[in-house]
């Protein structure tokens, strides 16, 4: 309240100062017509120098034409005299400032002090009180909207990260489930005269057989990238060349699973595809 106060007088003291440094003999509602005099001075000087321009434009081109050449060449310091001249119009329309403008906002400035000095009196005894409150007040605000922030941007964070951990965790699953694949064939590979996907034996891991359920092998890996893998398969009745496949991957306590039915396409041993 003082500071507003303060800055309010001190605008009141300058536009005082420049309404008081007006002449006395002049009356403020006669000045439009200096104004008006002195921008039609302005105005003639610049035809004036316009007039000289062109004449100096003129010499210059008969001395070109004269020496055989064509085209018309500004003299030097043309451009900076057409600039300067415009500045100096301008300067005149912005220097002269009508007085009751000060007047005007001398009044209200005057009234403005008036209202914050009652108003500062009548909460005088209450303004400690009324500053902690608004204090307290501004500060709960800020706390409630930083709380918000913090618990978005937290909330967001968890969501990027648990995002990468899922994109971790199929990249897992993929890679235990393409080792399943690779075991499969080799089974049918090195199975000799009868291979068979439903004798108890993946290669060189026992598990099963089993319709009903999905069942581990044992002993199969589990670890990678930092991860764990859990391939499960289950037979299919009557069926030796075909089974399902399931790789479960889990990364930072988030699971992926990819699981596929897998059927052998040529036993061949030189060209067994899955």
């Amino acid at each position: 309240m003082n500071v507003l106060k303060v800055s309010l007088l001190m605008v009141i003291l300058f536009n005082g100062f420049s309404y008081a440094m007006m002449p006395d003999d002049v009356d403020p509602e006669d000045m439009k017509y200096i104004v008006q005099q002195e921008r039609d001075k302005a105005l003639e000087e610049y035809n004036e120098m316009v007039k000289q321009k062109d004449a100096e434009r003129v010499k210059a081109a008969k001395d070109l034409k004269q020496g055989g050449s064509e085209g018309i060449v500004k003299s030097p310091g043309t451009e900076k005299i057409d600039k300067g001249l415009i500045g100096t119009e301008k300067s005149v329309k912005k220097f002269y400032v009508k007085p009751d403008f000060y007047f005007l906002l001398l009044l209200f400035c005057a009234g403005l002090y008036i209202i914050f000095s009652k108003v500062s009196i009548k909460m005088k005894r209450d303004e400690k009180g009324l500053v902690f409150v608004l204090v307290m007040a501004f500060m709960l605000l800020l706390v409630v909207i930083a709380t918000g922030f913090i618990k978005l941007s937290n909330n967001e964070i968890r969501a990027t990260v648990r995002q990468g951990d899922s994109l971790k965790a199929l990249y897992i699953a993929e890679g235990g489930f393409q080792r399943a694949l690779y075991d499969l064939k080799q089974d049918f590979v090195n199975g000799g005269g009868s291979p068979s996907w439903s004798d108890g034996s993946i290669n060189t891991y026992t598990g099963g057989p089993d319709t009903n359920n999905f069942y581990t092998l044992s002993g199969y890996p589990s670890s990678l990238g930092g991860g764990n893998y859990f391939v499960r398969l289950k037979n299919i009745t009557n069926e030796t060349d075909e089974i399902w496949a399931r790789s479960q991957g889990t990364y930072n306590n988030v699971t992926r699973t990819v699981q596929a039915y897998v059927r052998i396409k040529n036993i061949s041993p030189w060209n067994n595809a899955v």
